[in-house]
């Protein structure tokens, strides 16, 4: 479960308060509060204007062939940070696209596509290889006691 790994992933990082980018439809359904909530972290979703933007980002850009840089998405994050989230997730897939070419500072962003990529490979008893050392430290956990 993509939302279930990345949170626990956060969990062990000692996060308390998440930022939630994803689309609108995930964030409304409220399905990364609800495993938040249930692993004692506090998710906190944008603002109705930054989600608009960021709605805009995913669909009229990414989705559309044009690669938004990352300070468009800095812009929508800041005020998640200001609130005081620790860590932002990213928990959509075109938002991938952003950290994949660069810009996005590991420390406050957490890709869940990558968590999800990472856990499968430890789950099957594999090497992962390309993953940061901070990812690497909270992803990896015994697979059995799971």
């Amino acid at each position: 479960n993509i939302i279930e790994e990345t949170v626990l992933a956060l969990s062990r990082m000692n996060v308390r308060q998440v930022g939630i980018l994803a689309t609108e439809g995930t964030v409304s359904s409220g399905a990364y509060h609800k495993v938040c909530s249930a692993h004692g972290l506090t998710a906190v979703a944008p603002a109705p204007e930054d989600q608009r933007r960021l709605n805009d980002l995913i669909y009229r850009s990414i989705k559309s062939g044009i690669r938004p840089r990352a300070e468009e998405l800095e812009r929508i994050a800041a005020p998640l940070r200001r609130a005081g989230c620790e860590r932002l997730i990213l928990g959509c897939t075109e938002l991938s696209l952003i950290k994949r070419d660069g810009g996005l500072d590991e420390r406050l962003y957490i890709d869940s596509t990558e968590v999800l990529a990472l856990r499968t490979i430890l789950r099957f008893g594999k090497t992962p290889i390309g993953f940061s050392d901070i990812l690497l430290e909270a992803a990896t956990f015994d697979n059995n006691k799971r």
